[in-house]
C-alpha cells in the first residue's frame, strides 16, 4: 500500500512519458484498486495517447463495474491514432471472461465489424473467434459475402473455424469461386475442418 502511495506521488512529478508509463505498469502489477479517481484523471488528461491506453489498463483491470470498462469503450470510440484504439480493442478480449462486461464487450466488437477500417475489423473478427462468441456467426458471414478485403475476410474464415460455424459451409462454398489463391487455401482449409473428407468432396 505504501509502495502504490508513492507511485501515484511519483507520478504527480514527473513530466516524463516513458517514466509515468512504467508508474501506471507497475500500479497494474500491484493491482492498485484503490485511487480510482486519480486514475481516470490520468486517463483523462494525459495528452500522450500511449500513456492513456496504459491508464485505460489499469481501470479496466483493477476496478469493478461498467466504470472501469469506459474509459477502453471512450478510445474505441474518439482516439484518432488507430493503434491506441487497435490496442484498447485487444484489451475488451480478457475482460470479456467476467461476466458482468461480457454482453457489453461483444456487442462493442460486432459493431467493430462494421468499421471503415479494415484493421479494426480483423482485429475485431479475430477477438470474435478467441472468444469463440457464437452468437457472431451471422456477423462474421456478412462480411463474408459483403466484405471487399481479402484479409479481413481471411481472418472472418479462421474466425468461423474457430466457432465451428457449420452454418458457413454453403457461403465458403461460394467463395472458392474467387481469384486469390490464399484466401483459396484457407477457405479450402476451413471447410476441411468443419467437415469430414467425404462430406467434402461430395459437396465440391
Amino acid at each position: 500500500n505504501e509502495a502504490i502511495q508513492r507511485l501515484h506521488y511519483l507520478y504527480s512529478l514527473t513530466d516524463n512519458k516513458e517514466t509515468r508509463i512504467k508508474i501506471l505498469g507497475l500500479l497494474n502489477k500491484f493491482h492498485d484498486n484503490t485511487h480510482f479517481e486519480e486514475t481516470e484523471n490520468y486517463f483523462v488528461s494525459d495528452e500522450d495517447p500511449d500513456v492513456r491506453i496504459e491508464a485505460a489498463k489499469l481501470l479496466a483491470f483493477n476496478y469493478e463495474g461498467k466504470t472501469a470498462l469506459a474509459p477502453l469503450l471512450w478510445v474505441l470510440k474518439n482516439e484518432r491514432k488507430l493503434e491506441i484504439r487497435r490496442a484498447a480493442l485487444r484489451l475488451l478480449v480478457p475482460l470479456a471472461r467476467k461476466k458482468e462486461y461480457e454482453a457489453t464487450i461483444i456487442t462493442v466488437l460486432k459493431e467493430a465489424l462494421k468499421s471503415e477500417d479494415k484493421k479494426i475489423q480483423m482485429d475485431a473478427a479475430e477477438s470474435l473467434g478467441i472468444l469463440e462468441e457464437p452468437s457472431a456467426t451471422e456477423n462474421l458471414l456478412e462480411v463474408l459475402k459483403t466484405g471487399k478485403d481479402k484479409n479481413v475476410r481471411i481472418k472472418v474464415i479462421q474466425a468461423l473455424i474457430s466457432l465451428k460455424a457449420k452454418k458457413a459451409i454453403p457461403h465458403l462454398l461460394n467463395n472458392l469461386k474467387l481469384e486469390s489463391l490464399d484466401e483459396w487455401e484457407f477457405t479450402f482449409n476451413a471447410l476441411l475442418q468443419l467437415t469430414s473428407k467425404n462430406e467434402l468432396y461430395e459437396l465440391l
